[in-house]
């Protein structure tokens, strides 16, 4: 079993929106896993895959391939149909897909220095976002419809984090400094950002322990 599991590695795992179903793309193809059982429930053998993300429990499909056969370029992002097996839409980038993010209403797509968002209905582009060069296609997606929010890096050198608003399409705020330690006068503190209470959370690292702060 090991050898066989080293002849495929596996290049990309994600869960669905709910946390009921995994997918996991691989050298070989992909495949969907029920997350309570582990049970297969669908799989395609066709080539390697770089990016498997899926639409809730539905039959839709967001793939992208991982180049290694010409068909499955990591500049084309597929949407695929489970029930018939075929296709959808294919939608071409001048340069590699490097995460893709969906949910009910909005397809997202990260290329090295740009965000295409889309409905997802129509696969009308609805706004193209210009960010600094992101080589590992790092964010973080909120699918909540009432907190449609991406955040994706604002500066390569500050640390800092742009947040915006995939339903309204507006940039709301950036963040800085992100996952940075700074220090205050009960000793060192880091800081990240709760969005939907629009308040910042601060946990300061005291000489009598850990203490969290929530400031609005």
């Amino acid at each position: 079993m090991a050898n066989q599991l080293s002849s495929y590695p596996i290049l990309c795992a994600s869960f669905n929106q709910d946390y009921s179903y995994f997918a996991v793309g691989t050298k070989l193809g992909f495949k969907i896993f029920q997350a309570d059982n582990g049970r297969v429930c669908y799989e395609r053998d066709i080539g390697a895959f770089s990016i498997v993300e899926m639409r809730f429990s539905s039959s839709l499909l967001a793939i992208v391939g991982a180049g290694e056969q010409p068909a499955l370029s990591p500049r084309r992002l597929c949407l695929f149909n489970t029930t018939t097996g075929v296709p959808l839409q294919e939608l071409n980038f001048l340069t590699s897909v490097l995460a893709v993010r969906l949910n009910k209403l909005r397809l997202i797509v990260l290329l090295l220095d740009k965000i295409f968002i889309y409905d997802i209905d129509s696969i009308t582009i609805l706004s193209t976002i210009d960010t600094v060069p992101n080589p590992k296609g790092i964010c973080a997606f909120s699918h909540s419809l009432d907190a449609c929010y991406v955040a994706v890096p604002a500066s390569t050198t500050r640390g800092s984090v742009l947040l915006y608003n995939v339903m309204d399409l507006q940039s709301l705020y950036e963040v800085r400094p992100c996952g940075a330690a700074g220090k205050t006068e009960r000793g060192a503190a880091r800081w990240w950002l709760l969005p939907r209470g629009g308040c910042c959370c601060r946990e300061v690292a005291a000489s009598r322990g850990c203490q969290r702060e929530f400031l609005l």
